[in-house]
């Protein structure tokens, strides 16, 4: 489940209660007939391997980026290894094994984004997201409405790869494209496991309000309905919804969709957005802005004193 702790408190969560922590966690659609035409080795294969990693994600989206004359890895191509966004670098950020906040000894969060590290990997991703026409598009510069407009691009059988959250099955399953499913690619083969990134603007929390006069049976409700939406709702999405008509048309896909479900995570640094940190680093995929170091440090104390603020404000009421 999804929680926030300070001193051991949880604020807010989600779990099976809703089916919004499945559906806006990320993957990597593939088109098969694409994939075939460049006669791309076995992606699933790669996947169990653990050589499913970002280079490896690269390599093969430079390959499937062409113009109409076949030419691979030209400015202007027809068509495209990967068919992106500006708000996937932090995804790729957090598959990674990296995050805006832990958790120190004490159990309130600091920020580990600022570490160096952390900042020298997130400049590495946005480095080869600005890289344009080379290996990747964006929906941003479809026409309107790009989110239509830019996977009808991958229903062409002109895109290889797309970063998706499971909403965007259902109208590809309707349209009859053939793709398959990966987890997020691992930053390298030393990484020790597949990562799927939950995002936090879209996922439902649950809290109980302070004003609540009776916390213990709301609380005994919320684990009451998160109980028979394990038992009904959670099943039903996953065998009905996925594995029987939206996402998996193999059992390729359902070994994926296990490896994504069983390893989502969260990151409360998203959850409270501090420094308003996901549309810097947005604004930053759109205008090529590869200096993170600098850009970080310009906003370092405004993200302390909304931690800080937040600290504090539950400091004071437990």
């Amino acid at each position: 489940p999804y929680t926030t702790l300070f001193r051991s408190h949880v604020f807010f969560t989600t779990g099976d209660i809703t089916i919004l922590n499945k559906v806006n966690v990320s993957s990597i659609l593939f088109n098969r007939q694409y994939a075939e035409e460049l006669q791309m080795p076995d992606f699933y294969q790669l996947v169990r391997e653990n050589k499913w990693t970002f280079d490896a994600l690269k390599q093969f989206a430079k390959q499937a980026t062409a113009e109409s004359d076949g030419e691979p890895g030209m400015t202007g191509a027809d068509n495209w290894g990967l068919l992106t966004g500006y708000a996937d670098a932090m995804s790729f950020y957090n598959c990674f094994g990296y995050s805006i906040c832990e958790k120190d000894a004490d159990d309130y969060p600091v920020f580990s984004i600022t570490n160096q590290d952390s900042l020298l990997v997130l400049q590495d991703i946005i480095t080869d997201m600005t890289e344009r026409g080379t290996w990747c598009c964006y929906a941003q510069d479809f026409e309107p409405n790009i989110w239509v407009t830019s996977l009808e691009a991958f229903k062409q059988g002109r895109v290889l790869f797309r970063p998706s959250a499971f909403s965007a099955t259902t109208k590809l399953r309707i349209a009859g494209t053939e793709f398959g499913i990966l987890p997020m690619p691992l930053k390298d083969e030393e990484q020790e496991q597949y990562i799927a990134s939950a995002g936090t603007g879209e996922t439902a929390g649950i809290a109980i309000p302070i004003t609540c006069k009776d916390p213990e049976f709301s609380a005994y409700m919320i684990e009451a309905y998160s109980c028979e939406a394990k038992n009904y709702i959670t099943p039903a999405y996953m065998e009905v919804n996925l594995k029987g008509k939206d996402a998996a048309s193999n059992e390729d896909d359902l070994e994926m969709l296990e490896i994504i479900f069983d390893n989502i995570r969260y990151d409360v640094g998203s959850a409270y957005n501090f420094g308003n940190i996901d549309t810097v680093v947005y604004n930053m995929v759109q205008s090529g802005d590869t200096n993170v170091v600098s850009k970080f440090d310009s906003i370092k104390d405004s993200m302390q004193d909304e931690l800080d603020t937040v600290i504090e404000e539950f400091k004071n009421r437990y």
